[in-house]
């Protein structure tokens, strides 16, 4: 790096101890750093050319003039770069992971392997039962939906939308085993690694949507009589029992099958133990949970009735759970009306 602060590619011959600078970049603080200031480069077996990343581009230049050739440039930026020993050939890897040829004589570019599908959690839990969002980046537009395997079978989708597929991971996949993540028919010769531990209960609240930047958010809850949700204009009041909504808190009694919405009745209720509290500047208030298991009508959604305490004094108290006392809790808000 130089005083300035730029990033600079130097050649240096051994044999006259002449040091020259080929190439500089101004130094770049966002991410992802590595395609624009880092060149990463490359030699031929003589060390007469050398390719580099520069700017998104790939550059091709002869290390004993100071003229650069740029070779390649691509809309998703150029990550790294091999030249080939002679220096006919130089492979290119972009910033959806494709895998490029480029001809250094013709320029003509082959692409060898096409972008890797990027497979992104955007909510719900890999546990048994559990609902799970995902969203798909850097796949064709022919591309299938994404997929979820366990040693159960494959997990059902039970909703779509524009921003990501929901599944439900089937009851019978079993805590511990393995589950894959993968988009079918991949056209890259590469894919992520996207095998996951399947967990036995990660309790993941569901929340209102807000406009603002609320940390922790408002839990999605319901009034004791269901007549509304708890919110900053229609609060929960001390004494009242609520009742808020997850997923991801594990296997139920009985038995119900993957894919199918909770009846009315019976209870299907949490086989592993299940707790809550509040926080406040006096200290820990344990919830009074009354009934934890799945949602009527919903396919994987969890509802836990519980009971606002006495002893609660703030207006936004903190609450967390956790299943099996174990695991790092999520927090929400719960509006009160002391």
């Amino acid at each position: 790096m130089s005083g300035a602060g730029n990033y600079e590619l130097h050649i240096y011959d051994v044999a006259t101890a002449h040091d020259s600078i080929l190439a500089t970049s101004p130094m770049v603080t966002a991410e992802p750093q590595s395609q624009n200031s880092y060149f990463h480069p490359s030699l031929t077996k003589n060390g007469y050319v050398v390719a580099y990343v520069l700017n998104n581009q790939l550059v091709v230049q002869a290390t004993h003039t100071f003229g650069v050739f740029p070779l390649v440039s691509a809309a998703d930026g150029i990550t790294n770069v091999v030249i080939s020993g002679n220096g006919n050939l130089v492979y290119a890897v972009t910033g959806s992971d494709r895998l490029l040829r480029a001809d250094v004589t013709s320029g003509a570019v082959t692409e060898l392997s096409a972008a890797v599908p990027r497979i992104q959690i955007v909510s719900g839990a890999l546990v048994p039962g559990a609902r799970v969002d995902l969203s798909v980046s850097g796949a064709p537009a022919s591309a299938s939906d994404p997929a979820i395997l366990s040693d159960a079978g494959a997990a059902p989708i039970i909703a779509k939308s524009s921003a990501a597929v929901t599944f439900q991971i089937p009851w019978k996949a079993a805590a511990g085993s393995a589950v894959k993540l993968f988009v079918p028919g991949n056209p890259s010769e590469f894919e992520e690694d996207d095998d996951n531990p399947l967990q036995g209960a990660v309790p993941q609240f569901y929340t209102l949507p807000v406009s603002d930047s609320v940390n922790p958010p408002y839990a999605l809850a319901a009034h004791q009589d269901f007549s509304a949700l708890v919110t900053d204009q229609n609060p929960s009041k001390i004494g009242e029992f609520i009742h808020l909504y997850f997923t991801g808190l594990g296997v139920v009694a009985p038995a119900i099958a993957t894919g199918v919405a909770a009846p009315i009745g019976p209870l299907y209720r949490l086989v592993t133990p299940f707790s809550c509290w509040f926080l406040q500047a006096s200290g820990v208030l344990p919830a009074d949970i009354l009934f934890a298991g799945l949602a009527p009508l919903f396919i994987g959604v969890e509802q836990v009735d519980m009971q606002i305490p006495s002893g609660l004094t703030a207006t936004h108290p903190t609450f967390g759970c956790l299943s099996n006392n174990q695991g790092d809790p999520q927090f929400v808000q719960i509006p009160v009306h002391p």
